[in-house]
Order: structure tokens, then sequence, then C-alpha cells
């Protein structure tokens, strides 16, 4: 095994096609270290409050952060310590679309009761309308539901990442 794809247990509508670009990217990349979705300002997803994508990361990039630090938290949240030292390791970025970036309010990360009471509600919607999970789906949704978005916002700001 030289490469490893982690996924936040909290991040339940995990885009599918995401997943597939990164997978593609560290089968052709075959030295990439790090590979992960990122904002427009270059900040890694994991960060932030979408919920949608997953990281690839190659084994022996963890090798070498568990080589360079003793610090818990790059034990723990490993992947951490790549983008706090981006200069140390190969990193490709994909860029989320700009139509999402501009959609701050989206919060589809797993938290609070609140976060769960949500996506339990998007789910079912996408399971009523029998629509696939990605993310042109998920939006479509969430923005159909006022109550749902007023929701995100007083969680984002109660439990910034």
């Amino acid at each position: 095994m030289k490469k490893i794809i982690r996924v936040c247990a909290d991040n339940m509508l995990l885009d599918m096609q995401s997943l597939n670009r990164i997978i593609d990217c560290l089968e052709i990349k075959e030295d990439v270290d790090y590979v992960a979705f990122s904002t427009s300002q270059g900040l890694p997803t994991i960060k932030t409050h979408y919920g949608f994508w997953a990281e690839g990361v190659s084994v022996s990039a963890l090798e070498k952060i568990e080589k360079m630090t003793e610090e818990a938290l790059f034990h723990e949240h490993v992947t951490n310590y790549i983008y706090t030292y981006p200069d140390k390791f190969y990193i490709y970025y994909f860029k989320i679309p700009t139509e999402l970036e501009k959609k701050k309010y989206i919060r589809l990360t797993i938290d609070t009761e609140t976060d769960f009471n949500n996506l339990q509600y998007i789910y079912e919607q996408l399971v009523e309308q029998e629509l696939e999970i990605n993310i042109e789906n998920v939006i479509k949704i969430v923005d159909e539901a006022e109550d749902v978005i007023k929701k995100m916002k007083q969680q984002i700001e109660l439990n910034t990442k």
C-alpha cells in the first residue's frame, strides 16, 4: 500500500465524482504526497464546513511526518502537518467550484445535533426525490430550505473549524 484515502466520518455526503478525481490523481502522479480539494485561497476543504470531500495522502508522507514531529496534534490529525508545512511536500489541489465557494452558508459536516438534523433532512429529500448524492443535488435541496440555511449559518458561527 502506497497511498491512502482519508475520509472524515463527520462528512456523510461525500461527493463520489470528486473522490474519483483524487484517486485518479494519486495513480497518475506517483510522487504526489497529498491530494485534496481547496478553496480559491488554497485552504484545504478538510478545514472547512462544506463536507463534500476526502483527501489522499502517500504512506511515505505519513512516515516522513512521524519522523519530523512529535506534536500530538500532528500525530492525531496527520494531514494537518502537510498543509501547515506545504514546502516539505508535493501537494496537488483541485479547486472547488466557484459557485459553491460563494455559498458560505453550506455546512454539511456533523459536529452537533443540529448538524445531524440538517443532514438527516437533506438525505431524506435526496431519497424521496430519488436523487444521486452529489454536490449539485445537495445544493439544490439546501437552497430550497430556508430553515436549513438559517440553522447552517448559526452552526457555522458557533462551530468554526
